[in-house]
């Protein structure tokens, strides 16, 4: 389900233009919000059910990409990259469907981190205001954060090809 909505979201351009709302060194990074409110209620008011895994607690290393929810089945649009191992992720909606590659992992440990986390841990993107307010409020109140310039699907590279035949 995770990795099926991630792709319809990367097809649809959602994260075109996205900001880097959350960026917490050595802890994650984390976005997903749309620029515009009307496009990000369309998937928030739609979200999908949480993975069903054995094991509640998934270790997660750095570079681990997954959806970010607060709560059953609460998984819509917003994604989280792990920037530091993480020994539990004791949430439902953290089941990973992606890795960032070394590359990706150093450019996301570059993005701005001035503003800190978000309330009510820091100073940075109220995400309800982000969400309601879209770019407007970003632009306004935080114009040095980071973002996404555009988002594709690339084909597998005959080595991956392999490894998933396996």
């Amino acid at each position: 389900m995770g990795v099926d909505r991630l792709n319809r979201l990367v097809a649809s351009k959602y994260f075109d233009g996205s900001k880097f709302f959350r960026v917490v060194r050595d802890f994650l990074v984390q976005f997903g919000i749309h620029g515009d409110p009307d496009v990000n209620s369309e998937w928030n008011d739609n979200p999908i059910a949480d993975e069903t895994t054995e094991d509640k607690c998934q270790p997660a290393s750095v570079g681990t990409l997954a959806f970010a929810g607060n709560g059953k089945d609460s998984r819509a649009a917003q994604m989280m990259v792990w920037l530091g191992d993480q020994e539990c992720d004791d949430n439902r909606w953290g089941t990973p469907v992606g890795k960032a590659t070394k590359q990706t992992v150093q450019i996301l440990q570059s993005l701005y981190e001035g503003y800190g986390d978000t309330p009510p841990w820091g100073e940075g993107p109220d995400q309800d205001r982000l969400a309601e307010d879209g770019d407007a409020y970003a632009e306004e109140n935080f114009p040095l954060l980071d973002h996404i310039k555009s988002c594709k699907i690339e084909p597998a590279t005959p080595a991956l090809q392999r490894h998933n035949e396996l």
